[in-house]
Order: structure tokens, then C-alpha cells, then sequence
């Protein structure tokens, strides 16, 4: 990794005043000092204990990106049920979520605790069994096997059918930690971080930002017989997408063109990039590199140049 980052950053200043419940009015949130911790506390909501100060480095920078782009994050104040009252992530990648259960273990949750469940594309059923599965999972990311969700694995796609790129034989892993506040607080941080770092234009944060992002929602597609050489940032959320456009802008990309959200199938946002300078300047902040397939095709995008 080129680009190393060291962050004190005090807790304090990331707690929400309230916090918005699955279900019901926004409440207030009690914060008590407690030594080195804060306790969190909201009527009829599990109580959490937080450090007061952590450092980020540069793998918590990537772990945010990589959040940001396969993390739950919605909220609909305007439903019954606003959302899950859980941080949820999920994706194919083993060394992605390592970084961030790494990052939740600076909040003092243990990957441990952490409830877990694996989909897998209905193909590979017969090449893998159950057990074999969940003891991979379990022992690459050193998660509780008494803490599986009851439909422990689940399954995609249709039998003979076309399987995506990104679709791995071991499955997609998603791990789930069940707290409203906790909630309410991981997603005004991580939010926070990003806004701050475009907000003072810090290259090297907004880069592993966006290298985590590209890990999850990022694509890469080279083709030399129909001349074709495109990376693209995809989001179904505007303010999100916008706010990714902004870090591109600050490392000094030029030509991004977006796709328009009623010309696709599920209202997803994409800017593209097409021109050498901006690959170049992708390369240089080693943004597509965190995933093993999108960092080799987009190497032959650059060999190409």
C-alpha cells in the first residue's frame, strides 16, 4: 500500500445527539463517561459501550470505503420500519471483510459475536459441502460457528445459468451485528470521515476510501478486439455517488460522464471513465488494486496506454 495514514480521532465528536429507532419517533441518546469508554444509552434500545478516542489507519480508511459500497445503510424515517437496527455487510472477498471486522473491533465488537450467514450461486452446491463451507468462512475470518444466523446458507441464481465474475466458489459472506445505536453512531462516523476528508481535500484519505468503494462497487472492463476501456463507480444512492465524483474531482480526474438512473433496470448510478490521464492518475492512488480480478484487468488497461 503507497499511501500510509495514522488518525487520532475522538469518538466524542462523531455521537449523534438521537438516534433514529426501527421502529417509533427519533429519541434522544444518553452518553455517560465511563474511564477510557462512553456508554450509550436510549430508552427501549440495547445499551453499547464505545472507546473514547481511536486510531485510524490505513486499512480503516479502506474499510470504510469498502462499507460504504456493501454495507446497509438505508433509512425511510418515512415507513413503519425505518430500517434493520443492524450493521450489515456482505461480499466475496475474505481479505475485504477482514478489514472490516478490523475496523468494528476498534468499537469493541468482536468478530466473535458477530452473527454470520454465507449465500452461494446454486452451481456450486454439489462442488462444496455445507460444512466444508462454513469451516471455511469460519476459519478464514475467525467468526463463531454458534453465532450463525439459522439459514446459515442460501442460495442464488438458477442452475445452468450464467455466473458472474464476482461471484465466488466459496460463496458471499455477510455478517450482521444487531444494535440500534450502535447503528445510528457507525454510519454518522464513517459518513462523517468521508465528508471531512473531501471537506479538506486529503488525497491520501480520500484515495483508500475509494479503493475500499471500488473493491465493492467498482468495475473494470478491458477488451482489445472492441476497443473498450472503462472503469466505473456505481451507486443507487445520488448523494453517495455524488460525494465519490467530489474525491475523484479532488485527485485530479477530469473527464467522468455518469449514466442516467431511468436508463437502467435498478436506478443505478455509474461514473465512467474513459481517458488515459484519469487511469493514469487511478493507477498512481493504486485504487483498483484491493480485488485480485479487477486489479489484473485494469493493469491491462494500462499496458495498453
Amino acid at each position: 500500500m503507497k499511501f500510509n495514514v495514522k488518525t487520532k480521532i475522538k469518538i466524542k465528536g462523531f455521537i449523534p445527539s438521537t438516534i433514529i429507532p426501527r421502529n417509533g419517533p427519533i429519541k434522544k441518546l444518553q452518553i455517560i463517561k465511563n474511564g477510557d469508554s462512553f456508554s450509550l444509552y436510549s430508552s427501549r434500545c440495547k445499551g453499547v459501550n464505545i472507546p473514547r478516542n481511536i486510531c485510524l489507519n490505513s486499512d480503516d480508511f479502506v474499510a470504510i470505503g469498502l462499507y460504504l459500497a456493501e454495507g446497509t445503510t438505508y433509512c425511510n424515517i418515512k415507513n413503519k420500519t425505518k430500517h434493520s437496527g443492524e450493521i450489515a455487510f456482505a461480499i466475496s472477498h475474505p481479505n475485504c471483510t477482514l478489514l472490516v471486522c478490523k475496523l468494528l473491533n476498534k468499537f469493541k465488537i468482536n468478530t466473535k459475536i458477530l452473527k454470520w450467514k454465507v449465500g452461494l450461486n446454486i452451481n456450486y452446491k454439489s462442488r462444496i459441502s455445507r460444512e466444508e463451507l462454513l469451516d471455511y468462512w469460519a476459519k478464514k475470518i475467525k467468526l463463531d460457528k454458534n453465532s450463525l444466523r439459522p439459514k446459515s446458507i442460501y442460495y442464488s441464481g438458477k442452475i445452468g445459468g450464467k455466473i458472474s465474475t464476482n461471484t465466488g466458489k466459496r460463496g458471499c459472506l455477510h455478517i450482521f451485528y444487531a444494535s440500534t445505536i450502535f447503528r445510528n453512531l457507525f454510519l454518522n462516523f464513517i459518513n462523517k470521515i468521508l465528508d471531512d476528508s473531501i471537506k479538506n481535500k486529503s488525497k491520501k484519505k480520500l484515495a483508500l476510501i475509494l479503493r475500499g468503494f471500488f473493491a465493492g462497487d467498482g468495475s473494470v472492463d478491458y477488451s482489445d478486439k472492441f476497443h473498450r476501456k472503462q472503469v466505473e463507480f456505481l451507486s443507487t444512492d445520488a448523494c453517495l455517488i455524488e460525494k465519490i465524483r467530489k474525491s475523484l474531482q479532488i485527485l485530479g480526474l477530469t473527464s467522468i460522464k455518469e449514466t442516467w438512473p431511468e436508463r437502467t433496470k435498478n436506478h443505478t448510478k455509474s461514473l465512467r471513465i474513459y481517458n488515459k490521464h484519469d487511469f493514469r492518475i487511478l493507477a498512481h492512488f493504486e485504487i483498483p488494486d484491493l480485488v485480485d480480478y479487477k486489479r489484473k484487468t485494469f493493469s491491462k488497461i494500462i499496458n495498453s496506454l
